[in-house]
């Protein structure tokens, strides 16, 4: 439940090491991954700095979440559509009892990756709808952590 509510990325099964791209090889930006924010706006002095800001508007993707409807937990490469169109894949589903909400981390094509997006999990247990949403889905505002020191 951490991983998914608290928006906690795995290597490699939210990355394109799992999902392969058709043409590219596998490696995703900073930016697809939502963690552009690890590096300070202006900051070029590390490896990969010219990289990493050449990629910024050239995402393929966005690891973004997904609300799903019912009481069922989303699979590992549940396929997520957007009419007939496949847009996208889920990589961690979960189904939380704190909340009672059936959550996923998702990687979606960039034009549906916006919040609100109403899109449709078509997997092999679940067929459900399922509503974009920003990450982390629990604490977003960040007023859990009381660290004093």
């Amino acid at each position: 439940m951490l991983r998914v509510e608290s928006y906690l990325l795995f290597y490699p099964y939210d990355m394109s090491q799992t999902y392969p791209f058709e043409k590219d090889p596998p490696g995703d930006s900073l930016w697809e991954l939502g963690l552009d924010f690890t590096v300070s706006p202006g900051k070029t002095d590390f490896r990969g700095a010219d990289q990493h800001h050449r990629l910024k508007g050239k995402e393929r993707f966005k690891i973004f979440g997904l609300l799903v409807e019912g009481s069922v937990a989303a699979d590992m490469g549940d396929p997520v559509y957007a009419g007939n169109k496949k847009v996208g894949v889920v990589t961690c589903g979960m189904y939380s009892p704190l909340v009672k909400k059936s959550m996923a981390i998702a990687r979606l094509d960039v034009p549906v990756a916006v919040h609100g997006t109403k899109l449709e999990i078509r997997g092999k247990n679940v067929k459900a709808a399922a509503t974009a949403h920003t990450l982390p889905f629990d604490d977003p505002e960040k007023k859990k952590r009381m660290a004093v020191g």
